[in-house]
């Protein structure tokens, strides 16, 4: 059986809950990701190798991190075997999530490619 994805050690049992946790999993890969991409910022800004202010870029970056530890708190909850009341509700909350990981893993990846890689685009 497999363990929860956030450190609470109970084991994940469900079809409902294991793809909570499933999904949680990819919540924090998504939250790493952001996390690696505000040091890359950072590094550009003390290395000054940086096209204007890289402010609104972090104010994103953090925002969107919020978002992401706001996603597997949400996660770990059903993960634990909670429900919502609704189950359209659940499917949109499901269908935002997954559009905004697609986002997400779109702006982390163009923050990783080097300059050698942006001019090759």
């Amino acid at each position: 059986m497999a363990k929860c994805f956030c450190g609470c050690g109970k084991t994940v049992k469900g079809l409902g809950p294991r793809g909570g946790n499933k999904m949680g999993q990819k919540s924090v890969e998504v939250t790493q990701r952001l996390r690696y991409a505000m040091t890359l910022v950072a590094d550009l800004e003390a290395r000054q190798v940086h096209v204007g202010d890289t402010a609104p870029m972090r104010e994103h970056l953090d925002s969107q991190l919020q978002t992401a530890l706001g996603y597997e708190q949400s996660w770990a909850f059903f993960g634990h075997g909670n429900q919502m009341d609704a189950n359209a509700e659940f499917l949109a909350f499901r269908r935002d999530w997954y559009e905004w990981t697609k986002k997400i893993d779109a702006l982390t990846t163009a923050l990783e490619l080097s300059p050698e890689d942006l001019r090759r685009l």
